[in-house]
């Protein structure tokens, strides 16, 4: 039971994410205040199968370390090199 409450969790963040998507452009932000992939591929919006891929670019952990760390010369190529832009 507690399986099905989970996934069922899951599935309604997964379609209201990719809604938001939709609304909003082009990137997919993992929380408010980390920097948000760029969607490249999205399907099945509106339904439990939904998915949006998306990929971390130079330019939007650029943006994000001008705006949270402005005075850090080594943000964008630190965050390139972590697990989460992978």
């Amino acid at each position: 039971m507690r399986a099905r409450i989970l996934v069922g969790s899951l599935i309604g963040v997964i379609s209201f994410a990719a809604s938001s998507l939709e609304a909003r452009g082009e990137s997919l932000a993992i929380c408010s205040k980390c920097w948000a992939p760029t969607v490249f591929s999205k399907s099945g919006i509106g339904t439990a199968n939904a998915v949006a891929e998306a990929r971390a670019t130079r330019e939007a952990i650029a943006g994000w370390c001008q705006n949270w760390t402005p005075d850090d010369r080594g943000c964008v190529q630190r965050e390139l090199s972590s697990p989460d832009a992978k």
